[in-house]
């Protein structure tokens, strides 16, 4: 899995929940204080993303966000549905993904005042893919994104080879050829690889 396969599959599921509205990704102060929201809305911030030979360590905050009542009257129930529905969406996330596995979900519930005086639950979350070390055609497909670089000489002279992997010498011997003034004033062009020998 890739982390553009993560964010698009944590996307789709999340709009996909009857309980959610709207999805966002990238920094959730800056996302929550621009413009008008359809509550109630999870958001998606990429903490790192951690790769060794074994595994790959997706880590992430999941926010399932709603507006609070002038009295916060709601603020309990609707950091009780944002749990259930944080725990919901990455259970979906593990089901449709079987390469991916996860520890425990810990949520935090906890009120904002970003745009709108909100209310919710956030947890922070470590997906791991482990790699399979059989090849696939994937893993042969990104073997060949780093084919060696090439460049084809065809003339003599110097040249800066620095950052290729292999110099291909192409270039042409010179040779010879006799001919008359006439004949060589009558050409169509010249090769810059003969050497005219002109005979009276």
């Amino acid at each position: 899995m890739t982390l553009y396969t993560l964010i698009h599959t944590l996307k789709n599921i999340s709009k996909s929940h009857a309980l959610v509205n709207e999805f966002g990704e990238g920094d959730v102060y800056e996302y929550m204080n621009s413009g008008e929201h359809k509550y109630p809305c999870v958001f998606l911030t990429i903490s790192s993303v951690l790769t060794d030979t074994t595994s790959t360590n997706y880590n992430f905050t999941l926010f399932y966000i709603d507006r609070l009542t002038d009295d916060s009257n709601n603020k309990v129930n609707v950091q009780s549905m944002g749990i259930s529905i944080i725990k919901e969406i990455v259970s979906k996330l593990i089901s449709e993904e079987p390469v991916l596995e996860t520890s425990s979900i810990e949520c935090t519930p906890f009120t904002e005042k970003f745009a709108d005086y909100c209310g919710g639950a956030f947890a922070t979350i470590t997906v791991t893919d482990v790699v399979d070390n059989t090849e696939t055609e994937s893993d042969e497909c990104s073997e060949n994104n780093f084919e060696g670089k090439t460049i084809t000489l065809t003339k003599n002279g110097l040249y800066d080879i620095i950052g290729y992997d292999k110099a291909i010498v192409n270039v042409r011997s010179v040779t010879t050829m006799e001919l008359t003034q006439d004949e060589y004033d009558n050409l169509e062009s010249y090769d810059d690889y003969i050497i005219y020998l002109i005979n009276e």
